[in-house]
């Protein structure tokens, strides 16, 4: 009970990208179905299964099936879902691959919705006109999306890629990516990250530690290549953030004095 994802977005889910505020959240797909409030879920022998609705009234519900299981020395998942809205229908299906440290996962959404249709009230006949039916408006166009993931992980370091491409009926097509780095010290995480969005072209960096931000103290302890590691990772970004040489020798000089 509460505020729910919908069955199909809890089976299906979103591909992957690195966690930076300023980046955006570009790679979750959204879900029609995101405000159920009741749900059923169940799991066995590497299957779930979920069916969610929208209790408060109204036609809202959806369904997703997932299976996860060993394949060739690999874990694979597949995710299919799908949710009504209002006789509006959404279908989503996943699928992931893990092996040896890397994750690759696709993932495709479709709706049949129609055109965008603007909705029309009815008109009686007169001497003049004939009589002319209420229409139904469509504020929810076909649109589909296609979306891939790819992660790395070996010891510490991590890199995860993105994109997405989403097509709807009657607007200019939309794409997303982004590329983000990530290094774990042990107590102290470096990321940096790039990504488009959609022509706008945004970059973040964070240094701090898993609790709190990191401190010199922290900072001495991880060894001079992690420190090395560290200081250009963070000062790469800030200096891309900053127009001008004195802006960006200042960036680079304050990234060094905040450990």
């Amino acid at each position: 009970m509460g505020d729910l994802n919908g069955a199909d977005e809890d089976m299906v889910e979103d591909i992957s990208a690195m966690s930076l505020g300023s980046l955006g959240r570009n790679q979750e797909h959204s879900y029609q179905s995101s405000s159920h409030n009741l749900a059923y879920s169940t799991s066995m022998a590497g299957i779930s299964f979920g069916v969610s609705t929208d209790a408060g009234g109204g036609s809202s519900t959806a369904m997703g099936l997932k299976w996860s299981g060993d394949l060739g020395g690999g874990t694979v998942t597949v995710g299919l879902g799908q949710s009504s809205v209002g006789g509006n229908t959404e279908t989503s299906i996943s699928a992931s691959l893990g092996m040896g440290g890397f994750t690759g996962k696709i993932l495709s959404s479709t709706n049949d919705n129609g055109p965008v249709v603007a909705g029309a009230g009815e008109k009686a006949a007169t001497a003049t006109t004939s009589y002319v039916a209420a229409v139904a408006g469509n504020n929810t166009p076909d649109t589909k999306t296609m979306g891939f993931s790819l992660s790395y992980n070996i010891d510490a370091l991590t890199i995860t890629a993105y994109n997405t491409d989403m097509t709807t009926t009657g607007t200019k097509d939309k794409g997303y990516s982004g590329v983000g780095v990530s290094y774990d010290l042990g107590g102290i995480v470096a990321k940096a990250g790039v990504a488009d969005a959609d022509g706008q072209s945004v970059m973040d960096f964070a240094s701090r530690s898993a609790s709190k931000r990191g401190t010199n103290s922290e900072y001495e302890k991880s060894g001079p290549i992690a420190r090395s590691f560290l200081w250009a990772l963070t000062c790469v970004v800030a200096t891309l953030k900053r127009s001008s040489q004195a802006d960006a020798i200042s960036a680079c000089s304050k990234t060094c004095s905040d450990w």
